[in-house]
């Protein structure tokens, strides 16, 4: 299942559905590459005044709602698709982003977890490529150290990155056929 696809939220009000948010969600090889916030098309979006009540009414059972085992991965595109939830999660509960995308890493798919890491824990300052596993990263001054793992032709590959997005000073890379393990 590779391609591009839309993920709509909707909401049921008494004038009838309300488009509340939507995420464009790319996959490569079976494995989530992308997710980004999309918007509205067809449908004019909640106003100010109702988007702050909706949101204030899915922050208490957010949390509940996003670890469900059945639908935990289409879930975590709500996430994406009104990026504000997030930033009103983290205040409510210290540590969210980071604790949710390890239950994803580990409970679900790595790959939908490693983009909620790189988007609203590690802030856009991974260093490490689209396909790649963003195994640690961080902010040095004003470089970012950012270590990356992928598989590529059988064989792991774990890779140590430091400079800037644009301009990657330092890179080293150690490739193995034996399983890598992340311990998280």
């Amino acid at each position: 299942m590779d391609g591009t696809y839309t993920v709509t939220y909707l909401l049921p009000e008494p004038s009838g559905l309300k488009y509340a948010g939507g995420a464009e969600v790319s996959l490569s090889g079976g494995r989530f590459v992308s997710v980004a916030a999309a918007e509205p098309r067809w449908e004019a979006s909640l106003g100010t005044v109702e988007r702050k009540a909706w949101l204030y009414r899915l922050i208490g059972p957010a949390r509940e709602l996003l670890v469900s085992d059945t639908s935990a991965v289409d879930n975590a595109f709500l996430l994406s698709a009104v990026p504000e939830l997030m930033s009103r999660l983290s205040i409510r509960y210290h540590g969210f982003a980071e604790q949710y995308s390890k239950y994803l890493i580990s409970n679900v798919d790595s790959s939908i977890g490693n983009l909620i890491r790189r988007n609203f824990v590690g802030k856009g300052r991974s260093l490490c490529e689209d396909e790649q596993f963003d195994v640690f990263v961080c902010q040095v001054n004003h470089q970012a150290v950012s270590l990356c793992l992928d598989d590529r032709d059988g064989l792991k590959r774990l890779e140590y990155r430091f400079g800037r997005k644009n301009n990657i000073e330092l890179k080293l890379s150690k490739k193995s056929t034996q399983n890598m393990t992340i311990l998280s």
